[in-house]
């Protein structure tokens, strides 16, 4: 009988330990529960920051790229010794650039272009207009064609240096020019050194896409 009560009274206690362990459970559900969403609101938060410091970190990067690009456009053009217009860079080739009195280019305008084939091959969506010059209504003898064929004779040369020729449009002005009443009568020195230009014009993507 003593053993009976012994064992009723371990099974009495280890009810009431059991019914505090659950209570102890209980009470402590949502505290559990708060702890987990608080960490689930730190994990969420530092993703968040995470996502922001790496967007971030890709608009650096871009800017970066983007002013090293500029930097390095600014310093062909300087090369180029162009000059910026609206339709994109105008290079003017002066009668220096060539043999004396003749479309055969020299050494200095060899080089010159060399840059610009080099430009050319760097920057591949861009085309180059390609013109003669006309300050004055020279005569119907040499002045008057002489910028032509140096037109011609510069096209020639960045297709040998590897530039398709679709991507040059040489366009021989002179005669039009002059027949053009804008274009002064007198021929003096500078005008005649004038009408011995060649004048290349790179348009820029938007305009040699034919869009304004």
């Amino acid at each position: 009988m003593k053993g009976l009560n012994l064992s009723t009274g371990s099974v009495h206690r280890a009810i009431r330990l059991a019914s505090a362990l659950l209570l102890t459970v209980c009470a402590s559900a949502p505290a559990v529960a708060h702890e987990k969403e608080l960490v689930d609101r730190r994990t969420m938060a530092q993703a968040a920051a995470d996502e922001q410091k790496r967007e971030l970190e890709e608009m650096r990067l871009v800017n970066v790229d983007a002013r090293r690009v500029a930097q390095q456009l600014q310093r062909q053009i300087l090369g180029l010794q162009a000059e910026v217009i609206d339709r994109g860079l105008l290079l003017t080739l002066d009668d220096v650039l060539f043999a004396g009195n003749s479309a055969q280019l020299n050494a200095d305008g060899s080089e010159r272009l060399d840059r610009l084939a080099g430009f050319l091959d760097d920057h591949p969506y861009r085309v180059a207009q390609i013109e003669s010059s006309a300050a004055c209504k020279a005569s119907a003898g040499y002045d008057a064609t002489l910028s032509e064929r140096r037109s011609v004779a510069v096209a020639s040369y960045l297709v040998q240096r590897g530039i398709a020729s679709a991507r040059l449009s040489a366009r021989a002005s002179g005669a039009t020019e002059q027949a053009n009443s804008s274009v002064a009568h007198h021929c003096d020195a500078q005008s005649l050194h004038r009408n011995r230009r060649v004048l290349v014009t790179i348009e820029n993507v938007l305009t040699s896409a034919g869009q304004p």
